[in-house]
């Protein structure tokens, strides 16, 4: 399901973001955020419109960043929202800055 957010909810989320603890947080690490996508501990999702990372998951669960495929984000999303998580795309505007990628954990 796909749902545009209000400004008030859109602004509920970014701040639960900045306001997440660094432990109960990822930003801008694939390598953290593949394995708590795999894991099953993303909550929260947030992506800037048109972001891409090259690189995709393997087989095994690990960041690659060479593989030409250059489906990471697509994999990674399809990961959060298996395990019930929410993702949410933002205008580059609203994302925190220097965060085109950024995760709230559940534990």
């Amino acid at each position: 399901t796909i749902n545009k957010l209000n400004d008030l909810e859109r602004e509920r989320l970014l701040t639960r973001l900045r306001e997440a603890s660094p432990e109960n947080r990822i930003e801008n690490i694939p390598d953290d955020l593949t394995s708590a996508s795999l894991q099953g501990r993303i909550d929260h999702l947030f992506l800037e419109k048109d972001f891409n990372i090259p690189g995709s998951i393997t087989d095994e669960g690990l960041y690659d960043e060479t593989d030409d495929r250059n489906n990471f984000i697509h994999q990674l999303v399809q990961n959060v929202l298996n395990s019930k998580g929410n993702v949410y795309i933002f205008e580059h505007e609203d994302m925190p800055e220097n965060t085109p990628i950024a995760a709230t954990l559940r534990y």
